[in-house]
């Protein structure tokens, strides 16, 4: 004989509402897991509630599920679980998409239109035209003049100057160590043996000042094709040596560099006014032709002036006379 065992109905009422709290809580807990990605944790879950004695209601094994159920289920499962990753992966995507490096878009650049390229070309043009005419008007150096005998006059210019410097620190100091011989004797002493050296470094630039004029007359001459009026005009004037005289000619010869100097300056910035656009006036123009014409004839009056000297020169120094004569018989 087999006996049920009957249940109180006010036991039934509080096991039905456990029932249903446990199924709530279940659902609860698989939507979770779906919606983290951890669907293998359901069963692991069930699993553990039957070894602990809780009702077989609350989670049904496996093997209690039907064969056709039991495949629908695991086919479910997939699908969600696939869905769930790529859920995840479009949100890393999404993650990763926002903290990506821009990357920088190479655009060649826009190349100028036509009428920009004739505008650019005619800007050119013109300022080249504009440089040539400039340089074209600015004064140079006219074709007669020669830059060779340019450099000598200036190395013959420069020792004669350096020469008159010192002749007349010389003279004042030799002024200066007479008075003190009177009250200092030996410093007045120490003063003329330093006056004694100078004058022999003088003497020194002396002779390089005769060599230098020397190679300037000889060139002079031989540039204006004059070779054998210079032999016969150093052969033909025997004097003998006038000191004075050459010390007088010197300096008159570096009077004349100087005007000289002055002179190319005007001379240079006449020019340059003649040539500027400011200049439009005939009567502007008249008196400025009447200006640069003066001071070229001035220019020529002093150059006549300077070859009378060197000649003056040539005729006072023998050594200047011997230098020409061996530089003319130079090739």
């Amino acid at each position: 004989m087999h006996l049920t065992r009957v249940t109180p109905c006010d036991q039934v009422k509080p096991e039905l509402h456990n029932e249903e709290e446990r199924i709530a809580n279940a659902n609860a807990r698989k939507a979770y897991c779906k919606t983290r990605g951890r669907l293998h944790e359901i069963g692991q879950r069930a699993a553990s509630h039957l070894i602990e004695g809780q009702d077989e209601a609350v989670a049904t094994p496996i093997e209690s599920v039907p064969q056709r159920n039991r495949k629908r289920k695991a086919v479910d499962d997939l699908s969600e679980l696939g869905q769930l990753r790529e859920g995840g992966k479009r949100q890393r995507s999404g993650a990763e998409s926002s903290f990506a490096v821009p990357t920088l878009s190479l655009t060649p650049p826009l190349s100028p239109s036509r009428d920009i390229v004739k505008e650019r070309t005619a800007d050119a043009e013109g300022s080249q035209l504009a440089t040539e005419q400039r340089r074209s008007k600015a004064p140079r150096l006219a074709p007669t003049e020669d830059l060779v005998k340019i450099r000598l006059v200036e190395v013959y210019n420069h020792l004669n100057e350096q020469i008159l410097v010192n002749e007349r620190a010389v003279k004042d100091s030799l002024e200066f160590a007479g008075k003190m011989m009177a009250t200092d004797k030996t410093t007045g002493m120490e003063l003329r043996g330093q006056i004694e050296e100078l004058r022999v470094s003088i003497g020194r630039e002396k002779e390089k000042r005769d060599v230098a004029l020397a190679a300037l007359v000889s060139y002079d001459w031989g540039a204006r094709h004059k070779e054998e009026e210079l032999e016969l005009l150093v052969n033909s004037a025997a004097r003998p040596d006038m000191p004075g005289a050459q010390q007088t000619f010197h300096e008159k010869c570096a009077f004349l560099a100087s005007e000289l100097k002055r002179n190319g300056k005007e001379l240079l910035a006449l020019q340059y006014e003649a040539h500027s656009p400011e200049i439009k006036a005939a009567a502007d123009a008249q008196r400025s032709a009447k200006k640069l014409g003066d001071i070229q004839a001035t220019r020529a009056r002093l150059e006549n002036e300077l070859q009378e000297v060197y000649m003056c020169l040539l005729r006072s120094s023998r050594r200047i006379r011997s230098l020409v004569k061996v530089r003319s018989k130079q090739p």
